[in-house]
């Protein structure tokens, strides 16, 4: 018994050796095959993925359109490299307009609009963006059919106040422009835009994932001081060369966002132009590639004919001196001061009619009626709610005076700033009177002589390059419908549009160094301080000139 036991130990010793050998195997083929079919479902899962991407407007060779997913193949080439030990992805989509998906001959189109490569990104993180952008979106391909494929399309991220619209076709607008909020379409859109008022900076999309062919662009209508003091907007926590472009009042903005008439844009590059050659040291608009300004010559003898004739057909409707229109009566610092002025100049016996929230009389519902009520004032208070903010020129200026025809009595800009864009003897600034009482006695001088109160519109026919604002265009636009854009809202959104149909996006590479510094280092100490500086006294000036003088050119 003993020796039948010691016979057959070395069989069973080998026996189960070799098991051992053969579990080890099969349970290494099974890990290889997991492994490959893991790697096979992630390719597949990235093919898929990245034909979700490429719903977007991209011209081939035959200049075709390339409308959905179902018109391209897809091929995803893969380089896996190592960075300090972190495995990345380098993902290269290619595409065809074949339908054959078995098709060869795919088309490597990195230099075509569309370009969707990916640096260094991996794919976990190119999964957490589509969803994030899904729980953002509606998007569906109903709204995307709605989109006209020939213009480029502009996104709003924050769409709070904008529905989906369209910018005119017309040529100041390079031929018009789509408006959308769906955040689905970020992939079609040429530029998104975000909106200082309701931006937030844990929504914003990583710039990693912005198109080489896609501007992010900040848009402000609103003075420094309210973005700073009242929506206390931390631009130093954004990221630096995040935005591409800025669109604000700005004389340094890339996209101009002045609240004038969209149709009246040339008046003020003619202006900028113009003051430029006279002031060649001073601070101005660096005019992106593309996008350049050739200045229109002196007017002929029947511009000045007709100007001439409106202008006195003009002076037959003002009836009444001054008017003010307001809602803001202290919400921010400026607010609390302009006040304060009108209630100085009505008791040193200007007679003003105030309209909105802060005065008794009714707002017209059209900007028509509006401007029709204003233009029978001979002088407008353009008073804005910010004090000596660079630039900070609204549609008090633009719109309630220049528009209607009124003479603009401003208060709150810069004298400088003011004589950088605004026509040349247009305006009577307050800085230039040491009193209100002296400023009252000129503007009642001036109501009682028109020939003396007509100097203000000599300008209309007498300075080359430049033409009256008044009545340049005719909008029905409802002035109570909060959800509508004004036409001076019009107007940055009509230059960007021009930007972008001009394919200055695709041909010129920018991003802003440091957001904080454009908006908040080169400000004024009076404007961002919180209360504008209580002891500021516009009046008492001893450089101010008593009385007023204008240059008749």
């Amino acid at each position: 018994m003993k020796s039948s036991q010691t016979c057959h130990s070395p069989f069973v010793y080998r026996l189960n050796l070799y098991c051992v050998y053969i579990i080890i195997l099969v349970s290494i083929v099974m890990i290889a095959n997991q492994c490959n079919l893991l790697s096979s479902f992630t390719y597949k899962q990235r093919k898929n993925s990245f034909r979700n991407i490429l719903n977007v407007r991209f011209h081939s060779e035959s200049n075709s359109k390339l409308e959905t997913k179902e018109d391209v193949n897809v091929r995803v080439v893969e380089e896996f490299q190592n960075f300090n030990g972190d495995y990345q992805d380098m993902v290269i989509v290619e595409v065809d307009e074949a339908s054959d998906e078995n098709s060869t001959g795919f088309e490597y189109v990195t230099d075509q609009p569309l370009v969707t490569t990916f640096g260094n990104i991996s794919f976990e993180d190119y999964q957490t963006w589509q969803e994030y952008l899904k729980t953002k979106s509606e998007y569906s391909d109903e709204s995307s059919s709605k989109l006209d494929k020939f213009m480029p399309t502009i996104l709003f991220w924050n769409p709070k106040q904008f529905p989906d619209s369209m910018i005119p076709k017309e040529p100041i607008c390079g031929g018009g422009c789509n408006i959308v909020t769906d955040r689905g379409l970020y992939n079609v859109s040429d530029a998104i835009l975000f909106t200082m008022k309701e931006y937030n900076l844990t929504d914003l999309p990583n710039k990693s994932w912005r198109h080489p062919n896609q501007a992010y662009v900040w848009w402000s209508e609103e003075s420094t001081w309210t973005s700073k003091i009242m929506y206390e907007k931390r631009l130093d926590q954004i990221e630096e060369n995040y935005f591409n472009w800025t669109m604000t009042f700005k004389r340094t903005s890339d996209v101009n966002a002045m609240m004038i008439p969209y149709k009246a844009r040339d008046f003020v590059r003619q202006r900028l132009y113009e003051y430029k050659k006279l002031h060649p040291t001073s601070t101005d608009t660096k005019v992106l590639p593309g996008d350049e300004f050739i200045p229109s010559g002196p007017k002929t003898a029947r511009e000045i004919s007709y100007y001439k004739s409106q202008a006195s057909k003009l002076l037959q409707r003002k009836i009444k001196t001054a008017a003010w229109v307001a809602t803001n009566c202290g919400y921010t610092a400026g607010a609390v001061l302009r006040r304060d002025l009108v209630t100085k100049l009505q008791f040193q016996g200007l007679q003003v009619d105030i309209y909105g929230g802060c005065g008794n009389e009714d707002v017209p519902k059209t900007l028509a009626d509006f401007s029709e009520m204003l233009s029978e004032y001979k002088f407008y208070l353009a008073f804005e709610n910010a004090l000596h903010c660079r630039d900070y020129i609204t549609e008090k200026f633009w719109y309630n005076a220049l528009y209607a025809g009124v003479v603009p009595v401003i208060w709150g800009p810069l004298k400088i700033d003011v004589e950088a864009v605004a026509p040349p003897d247009s305006y009577i600034h307050a800085e230039n009177f040491d009193s209100t009482e002296h400023l009252v006695d000129y503007l009642i001088q001036l109501s009682k002589d028109d020939e003396l109160y007509m100097r203000y519109f000599t300008w209309w026919w007498k300075t080359p390059g430049y033409f009256p604002i008044f009545g340049v265009t005719e909008t029905k636009e409802s002035i109570g419908n909060k959800g509508a854009m004004f036409d001076f809202e019009m107007n940055g959104l009509c230059h960007l549009c021009s930007l972008l149909n001009k394919g200055v996006h695709k041909k010129y590479k920018k991003s802003i160094p440091s957001l904080h510094k454009f908006w908040y280092t080169n400000e004024t100490k009076t404007c961002i301080s919180r209360t504008h500086n209580a002891k500021f006294e516009i009046f008492g000036s001893k450089k101010a000139k008593t009385p007023y003088k204008i240059t008749v050119v």
